[in-house]
Parts: structure tokens; C-alpha cells; sequence
């Protein structure tokens, strides 16, 4: 889902849960479109603290024969370490420390960081065609955050009534397991 389409769902669901359905005229649902980038920020940063949402960055170190360690620098989007792998295999001997990280300046290889990343800051230049970064069924409940909170000065009937919507789908949410096996070897000569 994107950032438009998720405008579109919040003022459908804002509509829906309406006491008296009567539409939102176009000037106010500008009042709230305006609003709703900062809306779905905090919904995405608020689903990502429940579902990581994961990156990865490589890098090639050329080892030298001298001891200690080689620092680099984390990921600008870093929010918290998940594996290194060495040439595709699990490396243990690195060190994370404040905004960095440190190899053995002995090793040479591909890396790769796999670590949990904040999304992208959504702001009022932020496009309509904004991909969400969580995981596609966590962005169903971000119309709920989006419409709540552009109620929540003015409806608060309607505002408590999607937030506990939202915040009940939060508390729902899983992080999914999509690491099935890619091939499937069979045994018995079938």
C-alpha cells in the first residue's frame, strides 16, 4: 500500500464509523489530508517496533596481517543488529559499538549486516506514491492510526472507536515466518 492509498482508506473508514453518515465535505477532508503524512509516520515507526522491518548491508574488507579491529560505520537507518555472515556463513567476531561496527582487520571477505532498520521519516513532501516499508499485512491498520488521530480534535467518539481499532490490530500482529525452504529434495525417488 502507499501513502495515497492509505489516504483514500482513512477517510473511507473515517466515513464508515460516521454516527451520522453524513459525508465529510471536501475543505474539511483537505484539513485532514494535510495532516495525515505525520499520521502514517507514526503508525509505520509504531508497527515497526512490533514487526522489524529488515535490511541488509554488504561490504568487501581486504585483511591485513596486523591484530585489532577495522570500525565502520552502521546503516544511517540502524535501529538494531540482527546477524554478520562471512562469505554466506555466520561470523561471531565483530563488535557493534554506538553508530559503528568492527571486524578483525585480518579477515578478508564478503560481509553481510542483516539488521532491523527504522522506516523512511514521512514528512509534508513525503509523495502520495510513498511505499510503506513494514510488512504488507501490518499496513492494513495504518488507515485506522491516520483517521483516529485527524479525528481525535474533533469527533473523539469516532477517534477512541478507530484507535482502539488500530490498537487492537496492532496487538494482533506477528512477525510472519517467510523463510520457507526454497527447494524440496525428494528422498524416496518418487
Amino acid at each position: 500500500m502507499n501513502l495515497g492509498e492509505a489516504k483514500k482508506r482513512a477517510l473511507s473508514v473515517m466515513a464508515e464509523y460516521s454516527i451520522d453518515g453524513t459525508l465529510i465535505p471536501d475543505n474539511e477532508n483537505a484539513d485532514y489530508l494535510n495532516r495525515m503524512n505525520r499520521f502514517a509516520n507514526d503508525a509505520q515507526f509504531e508497527i515497526s517496533e512490533k514487526i522489524p522491518i529488515e535490511s541488509s548491508f554488504y561490504m568487501e574488507q581486504f585483511g591485513n596481517n596486523s591484530t585489532g579491529y577495522t570500525r565502520y560505520d552502521l546503516p544511517k537507518d540502524f535501529k538494531e543488529m540482527g546477524s554478520m555472515l562471512l562469505n554466506g556463513s555466520p561470523f561471531l567476531p565483530f563488535r557493534v559499538q554506538g553508530r559503528s561496527f568492527s571486524l578483525p582487520s585480518n579477515v578478508t571477505g564478503s560481509f553481510e549486516l542483516i539488521y532491523h532498520k527504522n522506516p523512511t521519516e514521512l514528512d509534508d513532501k513525503t509523495p502520495d506514491s510513498y511505499e510503506f516499508e513494514v510488512d504488507q499485512y501490518a499496513q492494513q491498520i495504518i488507515p485506522y492510526y491516520m483517521g483516529g488521530m485527524a479525528l481525535a480534535d474533533e469527533n473523539v467518539t469516532i477517534a477512541d472507536r478507530l484507535m482502539n481499532l488500530y490498537y487492537t490490530k496492532l496487538q494482533a500482529l506477528y512477525k510472519r515466518n517467510n523463510d520457507y525452504p526454497q527447494t524440496i529434495l525428494n528422498v524416496f525417488n518418487w
